[in-house]
């Protein structure tokens, strides 16, 4: 049932270990079930429109997890309310932007530097 997966959505999400303070390990594992629980997805079955509702809401959280998980392992850094367990400074490579992209129909990640050069205010 939708309201099911959602409450599994959500105990991958919800913790802190997982949502605040990340690791690569944790960040692994939580990607993982997201994984599962998407194969699941095609087994879900809505009875009446409240739970087409349900249906929609755990098709975004599941995309919204995998492009959170995916990101979060990108970025190799603690900066501001990023916290990596595994990387507590900030990157020594410069600024740079995580992108999340689809391609294929699948959820792609990658980087591109900030170009502080370029803009009108300098620290």
């Amino acid at each position: 049932k939708p309201m099911e997966m959602v409450a599994e959505i959500q105990k991958v999400v919800q913790p802190l270990g997982n949502s605040l303070y990340r690791h690569e390990d944790r960040m692994k594992k939580a990607l993982a079930r997201v994984e599962e629980l998407k194969e699941l997805f095609p087994q879900l079955k809505a009875d009446d429109p409240h739970q087409m509702f349900g249906v929609n809401e755990c098709a975004a959280t599941l995309l919204s997890a995998e492009m959170f998980f995916k990101a979060s392992l990108e970025r190799k850094e603690s900066l501001g309310w990023f916290l990596r367990e595994d990387y507590p400074e900030q990157s020594k490579d410069g600024m740079y932007w995580i992108t999340v992209q689809n391609k294929d129909g699948q959820v792609s990640v990658g980087r591109e530097r900030v170009p502080l050069e370029s803009y009108p205010f300098q620290q």
